[in-house]
């Protein structure tokens, strides 16, 4: 079900079930205006999930540093209990901010 942040933003969630396991899909744009609300989902996402906690980023279509920082304090909570955060199939925006920001090697990402 969309969630509109703002006037100029806008951000679905959804859960999607996987081979048993649950997926926080994710669409829209990631900013200042909607990262705690993605990490809001992504705290509950990890708090349910055994491991793997998959996070489908496919249809995100804008991440700023917001956005990145967000994925990272998720990845900290994951591993603190014990989980493994997989990012799956990031669009192409998503994967070249992970690039340019340095990030890329502390995630695991799945196509």
């Amino acid at each position: 079900m969309p969630r509109p942040m703002n006037d100029h933003a806008m951000i679905t969630f959804q859960q999607d079930q996987r081979d048993g396991d649950v997926a926080l899909v994710v669409s829209g744009e990631i900013d200042m205006s909607t990262s705690d609300a993605f990490y809001d989902q992504l705290r509950v996402l990890v708090a349910a999930a055994h491991s793997p906690a998959f996070v489908d980023l496919s249809h995100v279509t804008f991440i700023d540093s917001s956005g990145l920082n967000a994925l990272v304090r998720a990845s900290k909570a994951a591993d603190a209990v014990d989980a493994n955060l997989v990012l799956v199939a990031p669009s192409k925006t998503v994967r070249r901010m992970l690039v340019l920001s340095g990030l890329a090697p502390s995630f695991d990402v799945r196509d």
